[in-house]
């Protein structure tokens, strides 16, 4: 809603499409978020958080590397899995894509590709790539 008022004055000034005096309102913005940072130096509470995440930055460390390293294994083993044989694209040929047994493409066309999908799938807050919650092994 504040939207559609903030188009409404910006198209009675008469500057509604002006690229350039979008990019003004967004260096503005940017401004705004800087200040706010520059605040929260006072507040304790940021102190505190600030002070927290340096103390156990050696375990965040060993965390994430742990998460990669699961991440390259299990993405390993699915790209594996799910392999089947390279056909090669008629319009592309150096180009292709691996098929499965049944005929059906593989969604893993790579390594990373397979990794993503791996920590998509342990995380809660997103579904995989192919919109399944559970994978085809």
């Amino acid at each position: 809603m504040p939207a559609r008022y903030i188009n409404l004055i910006f198209d009675a000034v008469g500057v509604g499409g002006d690229p350039r005096f979008l990019a003004v309102l967004r260096v503005i913005r940017l401004v705004r978020v800087v200040r706010v940072f520059k605040i929260s130096r006072s507040f304790d509470g940021m102190l505190v958080l600030v002070n927290t995440c340096r103390r156990s930055l050696s375990a965040m460390v060993i965390m994430f590397a742990t998460v990669g390293l699961f991440a390259l294994l299990f993405g390993t083993l699915i790209y594996m899995a799910e392999g089947g044989t390279f056909e090669e694209s008629p319009d592309h040929p150096p180009l292709g894509q691996y098929v499965r047994k049944d005929g059906v493409e593989t969604p893993f066309l790579s390594i990373p590709a397979a990794m993503y999908w791996c920590v998509a799938t342990w995380t809660p807050t997103q579904t995989p790539p192919d919109g399944h919650a559970h994978g085809h092994v």
